[in-house]
């Protein structure tokens, strides 16, 4: 159902921006992306040539309509953010990049005909919970970014139900594999395993997260296309549906590289903002989309290392 159509992509050059790219180029799609001047390319720069790269500011409303008059796309994956790492703590910046720009892209196509607008939410929308999540939950975030990705989630919701736009939120849990930042966890240890470094600080050794493979991830955002007629103002969650400590995970990457590295875990800030329970509930998706999880999460830290150990001379520790 892509293949041949028009695809936006915002977001493109971050982590799952760029496997999504990636997915949509080899399955025929005619990609465009949305750049900023200050964009690190680097995983995308071999395949620039695949795609049609527009380099703009979403904030601009203006460079916005002129975007989405000229592409005319047929479908729009909006990943573009900030706010999800821990060093992004710029609160006017949180609300700009996760607010303005979905009412910016919204706001232009609705003056053309579209497919669908697949926009990207957070677990971290949720908040603090005793169990797994639900879409029906209510939304109780605990800092400025999951405040923001409710807002723009419930402004996609506006515009699908107001004006009837064909909107749908994918609200993603903890993704993990190819191309991911330096700045997160499993990217943090493989790399001290690979580079044979002998210890290793780390911080929330009882933290649990419901950590989704990126392969598993861009099949959900394939299938929200195929889907898209039912889904108009959704909210779908992404998940593995099971939870995994911090500790067990780092236990599973030192094992599958065969690692020695020793582990000193430091006291984790915030505490009170950790829930005791991190996971999706994907009954949901389950229904309707017909996807469920196909990785297990010892076999996509195995593809994962894999991957490090063959393109460990190509990552950018600089690329968010």
């Amino acid at each position: 159902m892509i293949k041949g159509k028009k695809v936006l992509v915002t977001g493109a050059t971050g982590f799952v921006g760029a496997n999504l790219v990636r997915r949509l180029a080899r399955i025929g799609a005619e990609v465009h992306i949305t750049t900023r001047p200050t964009s690190n390319k680097w995983r995308i720069s071999n395949i620039m040539s695949l795609v049609q790269d527009h380099c703009i500011d979403l904030r601009d409303t203006d460079q916005v309509e002129k975007l989405v008059q000229d592409v005319k796309p047929n479908i729009v994956y909006h990943l573009a953010t900030y706010g999800g790492h821990a060093f992004q703590q710029d609160v006017r910046e949180i609300i700009d990049s996760n607010i303005l720009l979905i009412v910016n892209l919204l706001s232009a196509l609705s003056k053309i005909e579209y497919d669908v607008f697949v926009n990207t939410g957070s677990s971290s929308e949720y908040g603090l919970k005793e169990k797994p999540m639900s879409e029906m939950d209510c939304a109780e975030p605990v800092n400025f970014y999951g405040a923001a990705k409710v807002s723009a989630t419930l402004l996609g919701q506006v515009y699908a139900k107001r004006f009837n736009q064909p909107v749908v939120t994918l609200r993603i849990f903890s993704p993990y594999g190819y191309y991911d930042s330096a700045a997160r966890l499993i990217p943090t240890v493989i790399t001290a395993c690979l580079e044979g470094k002998k210890q290793l600080q780390l911080r929330g050794r009882t933290h649990v997260r419901d950590y989704i493979f990126i392969d598993d991830l861009l099949d959900a955002y394939l299938e929200a296309v195929d889907a898209s007629k039912n889904l108009q103002g959704e909210i779908i969650n992404i998940g593995s549906d099971m939870q995994h400590s911090i500790q067990e995970v780092v236990a599973k990457i030192t094992h599958i590289c065969r690692s020695p590295i020793e582990v000193r875990w430091e006291a984790a800030p915030h505490e009170s903002y950790e829930p005791k329970c991190w996971v999706a509930d994907i009954t949901k998706v389950k229904e309707i989309l017909c996807w469920k999880p196909k990785v297990s999460l010892t076999s996509g830290l195995e593809k994962t290392v894999n991957w490090f150990r063959e393109n460990l001379h190509l990552y950018s520790p600089e690329g968010v």
